[in-house]
């Protein structure tokens, strides 16, 4: 594949969460630590198929935009690994206009969330594509770089 003649969305686009304005709640003050916060709220109520449904919508919208390639990241700390499956599954239904890429991200950060690691082992193993992290959200400085050296 020649990437450069590729057109991508956002790099640090979660199409777990796309199109899922005002659910539960809005994000008032509109900053990234609220963000963060409402994504947790939201992956506690949000389904699988919710998440097939509204990607799907997404990479419909973005075809018909002439985009090519979307890398996403998905979530890794939630043991169901909802946003994975769900991605896989849209990845497939998608593949014939689309190359989706998916990228594993301990939202909570690989220290800070007890089974993130294992759960992003386990996302790996499904096929996600790439390793991602959060090194700047770990609890000390250390964490962070060790965070990066692990993953």
């Amino acid at each position: 594949m020649i990437w450069s003649a590729r057109l991508f969305a956002d790099p640090h686009f979660h199409m777990d969460a796309t199109l899922s304005c005002g659910t539960p709640r809005f994000n008032a003050p509109g900053t990234l630590l609220e963000g963060i916060g409402l994504w947790g709220e939201l992956k506690e109520v949000m389904t699988q198929d919710e998440v097939v449904g509204r990607a799907l919508e997404y990479c419909h919208r973005a075809a018909s935009m002439g985009l090519l390639a979307i890398r996403s990241h998905v979530d890794t700390c939630d043991d169901r690994l909802p946003g994975v499956s769900a991605l896989l599954e849209v990845r497939e239904k998608v593949r014939e206009c689309i190359d989706l890429h998916l990228v594993v991200f301990p939202q909570g950060g690989l220290s800070g969330d007890p089974t993130a690691r294992a759960n992003t082992i386990r996302a790996l193993d499904m096929s996600v594509d790439i390793v991602g992290g959060i090194p700047h959200f770990e609890r000390t400085k250390a964490d962070g770089a060790a965070s990066v050296s692990k993953l």
